[in-house]
């Protein structure tokens, strides 16, 4: 992170713990003489992600299904986050809901301390088949 001249310049590195907040606080103490001293504050901000939303320490992933495959019954790939991995939901034959939410517990963000994670939140959301190519490609 670059350090303004008014705090005496340079360069800081800051290594972003896993589960750390947008707004969250970093201080570091720039300096070596006494009259010298000065604090640097610098605030996390986070960056939308292309798949998922933040909300708190769960993360949100909307996807959409035809009304064929909600007939049938069929199985929704989700995702993970940081991993080449994802999960194969299944979609129960006969769904005519319009939308259907499912909650994966502990695949979401990390939490700041420990060693627990919030939720991943599935939102499958029914539409034509036309819609949904149109989607995809958009």
């Amino acid at each position: 992170v670059p350090i303004p001249q008014s705090c005496g310049g340079g360069k800081e590195t800051v290594e972003v713990q896993a589960g750390w907040k947008a707004g969250t606080r970093v201080t570091f103490v720039r300096g070596e003489q006494e009259d010298d001293v000065r604090e640097v504050v610098i605030v996390i901000k986070e960056q939308r992600h292309p798949r998922f939303t933040r909300e708190g320490n769960d993360l949100r992933y909307r996807c959409r299904v035809t009304k064929a495959e909600a007939q049938r019954g069929t199985r929704v790939k989700v995702p993970l986050l940081g991993s080449s991995k994802s999960l194969m939901l299944p979609l129960t034959a006969g769904s005519s809901k319009k939308r259907a939410v499912r909650r994966v517990k502990g695949r979401g963000m990390p939490q700041r301390a420990g060693q627990t994670r919030g939720d991943l939140i599935v939102e499958i959301e029914l539409t034509s088949s036309a819609h949904k190519a149109l989607a995809a490609t958009t």
